[in-house]
């Protein structure tokens, strides 16, 4: 499923689409390292203190 959000960035709204969403450990960093090939994109990380898990959710910018 691919959802499609939007951010409003310096008063101007950008779009992006949600390509990826996952759980993981709550020590696992590696989704903040990542190599975009100069795309724009976002990632979202989220805690759950009880199941100490993160919900990572990683977008691109869409263009119009």
């Amino acid at each position: 499923m691919i959802l499609y959000q939007y951010l409003i960035y310096h008063g101007k709204k950008v779009n992006y689409s949600v390509y990826e969403s996952f759980e993981t450990d709550y020590n696992n960093l590696d989704c903040i390292h990542q190599d975009t090939e100069g795309k724009k994109e976002v990632t979202l990380i989220t805690c759950n203190n009880i199941k100490n898990k993160r919900r990572v959710i990683k977008a691109t910018e869409k263009k119009d």
